[in-house]
Parts: structure tokens; C-alpha cells; sequence
């Protein structure tokens, strides 16, 4: 009976619906379709043909429904399944699950990051003096519209990984303001982003062999060799004009080009510790992307077994000379992110200081808490990228475990990302852009977004997304150790939040009837996330 309501797809009564809901948990289509070459299966593209595929045939071929059930290894592993003959992730769902069984090898989400490290620390990037024509500008251009938008004989250059119109983000989103806040000073900004995208340093090339796109004003104006910012800076000093350079990111960029063009200008540079890049080449300090680790010893076996850890010092080498070289002023938009750079990185600088890239007013009322909420299921949600990274991988689990509990709805904010998503977990797209930077925080308000996890496996420097949780009135629950993340409930809202230290606790938390209880009835106050202090406010408090 059960293997033809599977096989037929007939839904004749509540527990047959409970049981597809089950088994769609873990099932991705875009996982499953990956493992087919649609040339040979031309009937198999639509996702109800892909799940009953993999009900009736696919296990029996050894294909896996997604990441998070591994058929060939339960198989393996659970011998009397085999002599059952029945589909494992439907053995699992039924039985396995209650028995304590794996759906798969131990620490194999861990396996997997490590293998994508892996690929990306073996990348080889070919840095050459190549310009798309029809992006290419002439220096003798380059300098006229430069000093055609200088009104007061000041120019920022200002320096990141990317271009920070064409992606979205907390560091984007303060470049902006950067730039908007110096023009009503009337001061001409001239953003500066590499045109290749390793997760490094960028080589040690030649001026003429690094390019580079260039943003006036906010306004794109075309690609260039690093060496024609070179000539057009001594320029400009020598016609009186009064340079500072602002470096957002090192990543992607030479140093030692960028000392060259600060060694041209008129006045100490300033750069900011969004991430902790210049402690090591794994800026969010994972070992291998899995494991957090504090950045070690360069000399430790913890840094010697790391991927990073092979180029790690010779990145130090190099971001050590250029602050000796340059002793700039240091801006984090922590506390916390100070106090871990200075731990750690023992560069030489002339002032450093804290300016916070957001601030958070929360209203003094809490928000009155509904009868029937007690009785409802909470809405759990992640926030942000679907990245392992940001804590994605854990909170799947945490949806998994308790998918079919009757005490939580799992959700997850950000950007509708290719990949796997288990059916208990709804997905809601939002973007969050410099002209909607309330998107997050409106999105958790229309959904009624009770609980977000912030299980962020990185050092965060000030965390967004722990902000957007707070001011859209969910209850934080954040890994202790996830860098700025408990510090920031701690500052704002600390009855709003709490700081759990290993996931086995986290997980474990969610079973206890007492802890729905607080959940649902913790005092929250709803608050109001703006843009704070910025590079141009820091200078005219400090320079002029």
C-alpha cells in the first residue's frame, strides 16, 4: 500500500500527506538533477517527476535525494535495510531517524566545505594588462574628467574588493554612504576595484600589468592600468591638490602597488578592518573554511594543517610592510573587531578607533505578546546568506531535527540562492539594497519572524544581520564566540537575546518545553537600524 501511494502520488488521508512532507524534507531537485544527464531522461525535468524518479529508481542506481541524506552510505552502513529492499530514505523517515541511524557520514557537511576550500586555494589567477576595449580609457581622459570634477582641490581614493555598485552588502552600503557624505562637502571620490576576483593578495605585478575600474563620483567611468593612477596622483599633488587614500579591502589588490600610489599623495592613509583579512587569507578565520580558529601561530600545527595556512605567511609579509611603510589610522566598526586586530596583528599604525558602521535605536515598550502566540508554532529563521559560513548548515540541522515537531515553522530571509533547501524550511527572497536598507527587517516584520539564529562560524566585526534580528523584534540566539555578534545583543537589547556555546546545546535547547515557553513569551521591542558615523564624518572630527 505504501509503495503504490509513493509510486502514484495518491494522497488519501492526513498521515500519507505527513509522510511526503516528511521524505520532501530531504529531497533537492537541484541536487537530484545534478546527478542525471537530461539528454538521456528528457521527462525528468519537473520536480514532482524528479522526486517519484528517486522514490521508485533512483536509490536503487545509488543517487542521493540531496546533501542531506546519503544513499549509497546508509545503505552501507545498515545491512538489514539492504535485505528489506526498500527505498533507505524512506527506512530512514519511518524508523531510522527514531533509532539514532546517520543519514550521513559523520562531519561529511564539514568534508564537503573543505573540499570547496580546497578548490579555491588551488585557483590561479593570470594577472595581465588586458582591457576590454570598450571599457578602456585613455589616461590623458582619465586626468581631464578627474580635474573636471575637482571643485575643491580634494580627492578620496578609495579602495575595496569589488565594485560597490554592482554588489550588495554592509561594506557596499557604508562605501556608498562614504561617497554621498564627502560630496556634500563637496570633495571628489574615486573608487578604485580590482577587475579580477581571487579570494587573495592579489601578485606582486607591475602598474601596467594591474587593472583596475574606476567609479567618479558613484558614476562608472571605465578600467585603466594601476600605473595611470600613479601618474595622475603626482600630478595633482603637484598641482596643489590634496589626495587621501581610504582602503576598504586588501583583497585582490597588490599592496605594495597601492603603497606606490600612497607614497604620491599628501596624506596619511586610512583603512578600515571590515573582516580580519590582514591577520590572515581566511578573513572570516576559519581552518580550511570549517573550523573556527582564532588565527594561531603562524608556527602552529593548527595553521601548518590549514590551506591558508601554506600562504599565510607570506600574505603577513606583505600586509606587515605595507603598514610599517604607510602607518595609517585604523577605523573598526567594533569594539570587538578592534580589540581582536590589535590582539592579533601587531602592525605598525598611527591612531586607531572605533566607528560603528550602523547604530540601533529600539523602542523602550515592548511589544504586547498575543494570547494564541504561546500556542502557535514559533517561526524560526536564518537571515542572510545560505552559506555555511554564516551558520546555514546548522540551522538545517535545527530544522531537520524539529521539522515535524508541531512547535516551530523554519524560515529563511536573503537571497534566492541555487542550492539545497530542506522542504520544512520556507524560503522568502529579500534584498537589501542602499535604497531599501529596511528590506530585512520589513520582511521579518510582515512574516511575524519570532526566533533568528545567528550561528555565524566566523569572527564577525559588527554582524548586520544580528542588528536587522533586534530591530525586527525576533528573539537572538547567537553562537558565544561569533566574534561581535553576543556583544552587540549584549549593547542593545540584552533581554532580547541569548549566547549559546556548542551546537549540540542549540539543538538540544529547542526540545525542552520551558524554552518554547520563553520563546514565546520573552519581553521583544521592535527598533530602528540607520547609517552611522563613516570615513568622512571620522575625518573631519579628527582632521580638520
Amino acid at each position: 500500500m505504501l509503495h503504490e501511494m509513493l509510486a502514484s502520488y495518491t494522497q488519501n488521508n492526513d498521515e500519507e500527506r505527513l509522510l511526503l512532507t516528511k521524505l520532501n524534507h530531504y529531497f533537492d531537485p537541484v541536487y537530484y538533477r545534478g546527478s542525471y544527464d537530461y539528454h538521456h531522461i528528457p521527462d525528468m525535468m519537473e520536480t514532482r517527476n524528479l522526486f517519484h524518479n528517486f522514490m521508485t529508481s533512483g536509490w536503487k542506481d545509488g543517487r542521493s535525494p540531496s546533501r542531506l541524506f546519503d544513499t549509497i552510505f546508509y545503505l552501507s552502513t545498515n545491512p538489514d535495510v539492504v535485505e528489506l529492499g526498500i527505498n533507505p530514505l524512506l527506512h530512514y523517515v519511518l524508523y531510522g531517524k527514531k533509532e539514532g541511524r546517520r543519514a550521513i557520514r559523520p562531519q561529511a557537511i564539514l568534508r564537503q566545505e573543505f573540499d570547496e576550500s580546497a578548490k579555491i586555494n588551488q585557483q590561479s589567477i593570470q594577472w595581465t594588462g588586458e582591457i576590454d576595449p570598450a571599457s578602456a580609457i585613455t589616461l590623458e581622459k582619465l586626468s581631464t574628467l578627474i580635474k573636471a570634477a575637482i571643485v575643491q582641490n580634494r580627492l578620496l581614493l578609495s579602495i575595496s574588493h569589488d565594485d560597490y555598485k554592482m554588489t550588495f552588502g554592509g561594506v557596499q552600503n557604508l562605501i556608498e554612504d562614504e561617497q554621498l557624505a564627502f560630496a556634500r562637502h563637496g570633495w571628489t571620490y574615486l573608487h578604485i576595484s580590482p577587475t579580477v576576483y581571487p579570494v587573495a593578495l592579489a601578485d606582486d605585478v607591475t602598474a601596467d600589468m594591474f587593472v583596475v575600474s574606476l567609479r567618479l563620483n558613484g558614476k562608472l567611468i571605465g578600467r585603466v592600468p594601476f600605473s595611470y593612477l600613479l601618474e595622475l596622483a603626482s600630478l595633482l599633488v603637484k598641482d596643489g591638490c590634496q589626495i587621501t587614500v581610504i582602503v576598504h579591502h586588501l583583497m585582490r589588490s597588490s599592496p605594495e602597488l597601492i603603497t606606490q600610489l600612497i607614497q604620491r599623495t599628501n596624506e596619511r592613509p586610512i583603512i578600515w578592518i571590515h573582516d580580519l583579512f590582514s591577520i590572515c587569507p581566511s578573513y572570516s578565520l576559519l581552518r580550511n573554511h570549517v573550523t573556527p580558529c582564532g588565527a594561531p601561530n603562524m608556527d602552529s600545527i593548527s595553521c601548518m594543517i590549514c590551506d591558508f595556512g601554506k600562504e599565510r605567511k607570506n600574505h603577513i609579509r606583505r600586509i606587515q610592510e605595507f603598514f610599517r611603510i604607510n602607518k595609517p589610522d585604523v577605523i573598526a566598526p567594533s569594539q570587538t573587531a578592534l580589540d581582536k586586530w590589535l590582539q592579533q596583528g601587531h602592525y605598525a599604525y598611527d591612531k586607531a578607533a572605533v566607528v560603528p558602521v550602523a547604530r540601533l535605536l529600539m523602542d523602550n515598550n515592548p511589544m504586547p505578546i498575543p494570547t494564541q502566540t504561546v500556542k502557535k508554532p514559533l517561526r524560526v529563521a536564518h537571515i542572510g546568506a545560505r552559506v555555511f559560513h554564516k551558520g546555514w548548515s546548522t540551522f538545517e540541522k535545527l530544522a531537520l531535527e524539529y521539522a515535524d515537531s508541531g512547535k516551530y515553522e523554519f524560515y529563511q530571509l536573503g537571497y534566492a540562492l541555487i542550492g539545497s533547501l530542506p522542504g520544512c524550511v520556507k524560503h522568502i527572497a529579500v534584498e537589501t539594497t542602499h535604497d531599501n536598507r529596511d528590506a530585512m527587517i520589513s520582511t521579518m516584520l510582515k512574516h511575524r519572524i519570532d526566533v533568528v539564529i545567528n550561528w555565524s562560524m566566523c569572527a564577525e566585526t559588527f554582524s548586520f544581520t544580528a542588528h536587522e534580528a533586534l530591530a525586527g523584534g525576533a528573539f537572538l540566539i547567537a553562537r558565544k564566540d561569533a566574534g561581535n555578534v553576543w556583544p552587540a545583543i549584549q549593547q542593545n537589547c540584552p533581554e532580547q537575546g541569548m549566547a549559546v556555546e556548542t551546537e549540540e546545546e542549540l539543538i538540544a535547547l529547542f526540545a525542552d518545553s520551558k524554552f518554547t515557553q520563553k520563546l514565546a513569551t520573552a519581553p521583544r521591542r521592535l527598533g530602528f537600524l540607520f547609517p552611522a558615523e563613516n570615513t568622512a564624518h571620522w575625518i573631519m572630527k579628527t582632521r580638520n
